[in-house]
């Protein structure tokens, strides 16, 4: 019987020992991602003070902050030209109201109805089922709100 008991003690102590394993790491993941959350909460109340501090002094700029403000200078640029080019491979350019991106031959945005620029003359395909402008007959795309030949509020 000895022999049955010891083997039962063993038994349940790799029992206990399993079962404190996986409670520490359940622990283990549960703060793992209450720091993730923490760290990306300090991340975003850093970016918005920055945010702040620049908004507040980019007309007056601090001489100790040059350096970080001509790279925000430098990134905006850089971020401006990559989109440009995006939008000119893509042949779209941005509604000048509500900044939604339309086509390069649409003359009023289908998202508000502005007026815009035509760059150029854009082939649009459309499917079958697109409805019609009641005003001028143009074909319009599923969830188009105003006509973008021209500028009738369709919805």
């Amino acid at each position: 019987m000895a022999f049955f008991e010891k083997v039962g003690e063993q038994f349940q102590s790799s029992i206990n020992s399993v079962s404190a394993k996986t409670k520490n790491a359940m622990e283990a993941s549960t703060l793992s991602s209450q720091l993730k959350i923490n760290e990306d909460s300090l991340k975003k109340a850093y970016a918005e003070l920055g945010r702040a501090f620049f908004d507040k002094n980019k007309d007056n700029i601090p001489a100790e902050y040059e350096k970080q403000f001509a790279d925000i200078a430098k990134a905006k640029a850089d971020v401006k030209e990559t989109g440009d080019r995006l939008r000119a491979v893509k042949k779209i350019k941005v509604c000048c109201s509500c900044a939604a991106e339309i086509g390069l031959g649409v003359k009023f945005c289908p998202k508000c109805g502005a007026e815009n620029e035509v760059i150029e003359e854009a082939i649009i395909d459309t499917p079958a089922n697109v409805g019609k402008c009641p005003s001028c007959g143009a074909k319009l795309k599923p969830g188009t709100m105003f006509c973008n030949a021209c500028g009738t509020k369709v919805k």
